[in-house]
């Protein structure tokens, strides 16, 4: 995950899995878990190609598999901008649990980097390809999650905004009411239906988010088989809206829905955050023998 750097170097390339170690420097942020345990978390940036990593130090809580299991350890969610967002296993059953789990946010400053913890988003929780984080500037930000609902015939959006309340005030209940989406609304079916042979038959699924700001402070949530859920979160009523991926390439026909969508395609957002790149590579296999008379 690409973020800005501190160390002058404009932007770093930051590793999303974190270590368990007591490391100070002028990054180190301290907050309370939910289970009121003292916690920090240090930023050690590197010149790209190299991979800047983060630690968190939280005396006393149990981090047994963290060094074992990625599930078990810290991670960076989603980056934007100034803010980060952490996730932190708080009970070695969090593997099993997403309710186990608190949320960070990371705030970089020069001389007061602060570190927040999030109320906890509910009964359900999110998985980590669900949530991003929006930096609004002078310390505002969103955290959004779009979850389905409805046995996958409704998507919810929730959202937490940050605008200056003290964190004990804030609520996962969106300020800008709760926004739905149907499968009649999907324009993908037109675009890239479902197969009854497939054995993926979920609508959406998303496998990343991507961060486009912009004034209404647009997100995008991905399904690199089928299309993007874009919302803009900042608007006074948000709706969500599709924008349909091409149908795979002749030879990727038979992986669609059946395999990972990562090792043919995926899509990334340019720095000026105002395009969308789409990559598809065709996998073709051949036979050897094809190649000897």
């Amino acid at each position: 995950m690409a973020s800005k750097s501190k160390s002058g170097h404009g932007y770093v390339l930051l590793g999303l899995n974190g270590y368990i170690a007591d490391r100070h420097n002028r990054t180190t942020a301290s907050s309370t878990t939910s289970t009121d345990l003292p916690i920090e978390v240090t930023f050690c940036a590197a010149r790209p190609l190299a991979l800047a990593h983060f630690s968190i130090h939280c005396p006393g809580l149990d981090h047994v598999g963290a060094d074992r299991n990625p599930l078990l350890s810290p991670k960076v969610l989603s980056a934007d901008v100034d803010v980060v967002l952490i996730r932190v296993p708080v009970d070695p059953l969090a593997l099993l649990d997403l309710r186990l789990h608190d949320y960070f946010v990371y705030r970089m400053h020069p001389e007061t980097p602060r570190l927040d913890l999030l109320p906890h988003p509910g009964e359900h929780g999110f998985s980590d390809s669900e949530i991003a984080i929006l930096s609004c500037g002078n310390g505002e930000y969103v955290v959004a999650g779009l979850q389905a609902t409805s046995c996958d015939t409704t998507y919810t959006l929730r959202c937490l905004y940050r605008d200056g309340e003290p964190p004990g005030s804030w609520s996962w209940t969106s300020q800008r009411g709760p926004v739905s989406v149907s499968v009649s609304q999907l324009q993908r079916d037109d675009v890239c239906p479902i197969p009854k042979s497939a054995i993926r038959q979920t609508h959406h699924l998303t496998a990343k988010v991507i961060t486009l700001r912009g004034a209404r402070g647009t997100i995008g949530w991905v399904d690199l088989w089928r299309g993007i859920l874009l919302c803009d979160v900042l608007d006074a009523t948000p709706k969500v809206r599709d924008i349909p991926l091409p149908f795979p390439a002749r030879a990727n026909w038979r992986a669609y829905l059946n395999r990972c969508p990562y090792y043919s395609r995926d899509i990334t957002v340019s720095e000026s955050r105002d395009t969308i790149k789409y990559v598809e590579m065709e996998l073709t296999v051949t036979n050897p023998r094809s190649n000897h008379r």
